[in-house]
């Protein structure tokens, strides 16, 4: 859902990234969270699911919760790391991490049909997303005290872009567009600073970033979104006790809420439009259920939760795999079905209600991210 383009989830969430996998180790991406990203590889407004193994990458051609088709790409020694459209033909592309560089697998369906490398000097995978507004995926990355952004053209870098992170303090946690200027800016959770810092990247602008306080570190940044149907990405920040949410207009922040968390049982794990009014909502991957809430800006106006079959099922990652306009869950088991092992559950929503459910043998596969 996503697509870096700000195809939207479903047109609502200004992706905060198209998510780097905390599973992979990809320590500055750690609370990237699944910020929602649909996958969709063969551009037929319908999310598409993404697995891999230690070797393999597995694409599976969503049709609801029927897999239409199913292909393979080789690892070949790298990691895949995200997923975005980087050669504007409206349809997702593969990027992997290796020792020396990043390889982007350009792809129409099934099928690779481009590839090409950039190299890494020293840095780290965090996203892939549009940050300069020009439709195509750009790479943002974290090295030693600076942060980088490679704008492309495919598998081609024009250039990189250098944003200063003295003492790696703010470590990128979203990439999403607040000001709604086209350019995306850079949020970062301050390591011991308690403060959320929002950069700006690329505008020739006078002040260049602006900060929230994070409750002395209460509070981390999970996703992105928008909460308010502004056209404007919003905070939302992780606590203790509940999630926080901040409406943001720049670098200002106009409005404050927060949602109960169960003191913890509830953490937020995703946000996504359930209903298709254009807002963001939350996902919350519990032990027993996944909780639903339906969002109005800061304000909460309806609960559903999801059974996980006692915890079996587990929220992976989010997409309108149906293309209603709605976002659909995707959830991997834990448990081996006799037969099979675990499988993938997908879970199609109309708000807080289930309206169709799938499943497929995992054979393996971990869900991405």
């Amino acid at each position: 859902m996503n697509r870096t383009r700000e195809r939207g989830v479903i047109g609502a969430v200004l992706l905060a990234a198209c998510i780097a996998s905390m599973a992979r180790g990809v320590a500055d991406a750690a609370m990237l969270t699944i910020l929602l990203d649909q996958y969709d590889l063969n551009g037929d407004g319908k999310g598409d699911v993404v697995a891999y193994d230690a070797t393999t990458v597995r694409i599976q051609l969503m049709n609801g919760a029927t897999v239409a088709a199913t292909g393979y790409v080789g690892a070949s020694g790298n990691v895949l790391v995200g997923v975005a459209d980087f050669d504007g033909d409206g349809k997702d592309d593969l990027v992997f991490e290796g020792p020396t560089a990043y390889r982007i697998d350009l792809m129409d369906g099934l099928a690779r049909v481009g590839r090409g490398y950039v190299g890494r000097g020293g840095t780290s995978f965090v996203a892939a997303h549009d940050v300069d507004g020009d439709g195509l995926a750009d790479l943002v990355l974290d090295g030693d005290g600076v942060q980088r952004i490679d704008r492309m053209d495919g598998t081609t870098r024009l250039d990189s872009v250098f944003v200063p992170d003295p003492g790696n303090e703010y470590p990128v946690a979203a990439v999403a567009d607040f000001d709604l200027d086209g350019h995306a800016e850079l949020v970062g959770s301050g390591v011991s600073s308690g403060l959320v810092r929002i950069r700006s990247v690329l505008d020739a602008c006078v002040v260049c970033e602006g900060f929230l306080a994070n409750g002395g570190g209460a509070y981390q940044v999970v996703a992105a979104g928008d909460a308010d149907g502004d056209a404007k990405a919003d905070l939302f920040l992780e606590g203790p006790t509940a999630t926080r949410i901040e409406r943001m207009d720049g670098f200002v922040s106009i409005g404050r809420g927060y949602v109960p968390n169960g003191g913890g049982a509830y953490p937020l794990t995703a946000v996504g439009d359930f209903n298709g009014d254009a807002k963001v909502d939350m996902a919350s991957d519990g032990a027993s259920a996944t909780r639903l809430v339906l969002m109005n800006g800061t304000t909460p106006f309806a609960t559903g939760y999801v059974p996980n079959a006692g915890g079996d099922f587990r929220l992976r990652s989010l997409g309108d795999l149906d293309g209603d306009a709605r976002v659909d869950l995707v959830s991997a088991g834990q448990v081996a079905t006799p037969g099979t092992g675990p499988t993938l559950r997908v879970d199609l929503l109309d708000g807080t209600q289930v309206v169709g459910r799938g499943y497929t043998p995992l054979n393996g596969f971990e869900i991405f991210p």
